[in-house]
């Protein structure tokens, strides 16, 4: 789906041309792949997103999470570093969800490529534009999703 911009813009500028519809709702992506349309949700203003995809580890007739977006789950202090920042937590998430690993140095990126084949804990680490440093960590069972400062850790 990625590859596929026409098909993909289409999905994202629906999406967000109808933040109305999503807008403070929970949101059930079944069948999400890579996780793009469950990104695509949250920007659009969903409080909560759960993106669940079928996985050769499980039974065929089962699913299993990809990852869990909460709006909630972003630190207090995170959130005010983003606020005064003029950001939107969303861009953050976005960025993570499509394996943007900002400033991480080569050994953290390293070990986000074993995550991701392995199942572990995924690590991104950005700076806000005034130049504050957030990590967004998505947990080894892809149960959530969080927002915080390195320091809250």
């Amino acid at each position: 789906m990625l590859k596929d911009t026409v098909r993909t813009g289409a999905y994202r500028n629906a999406m967000y041309n109808n933040e109305h519809l999503f807008k403070g709702k929970s949101v059930l992506d079944v069948g999400c792949g890579t996780g793009i349309l469950s990104m695509f949700a949250a920007k659009a203003g969903a409080k909560k997103v759960v993106g669940v995809r079928a996985s050769h580890f499980f039974p065929a007739n089962s699913l299993t999470p990809l990852l869990q977006i909460d709006m909630s789950n972003i630190i207090d202090q995170a959130q005010k570093i983003i606020e005064q920042a003029g950001d939107d937590p969303r861009d953050y998430l976005d960025r993570h969800v499509r394996l943007e690993q900002g400033i991480l140095d080569d050994e953290d990126q390293q070990t986000n490529r074993i995550a991701l084949r392995d199942g572990a804990r995924i690590l991104s680490a950005f700076a806000t534009s005034t130049g504050k440093r957030l990590w967004v960590i998505t947990e080894h069972d892809r149960s959530a999703t969080t927002i915080l400062l390195p320091e809250e850790y």
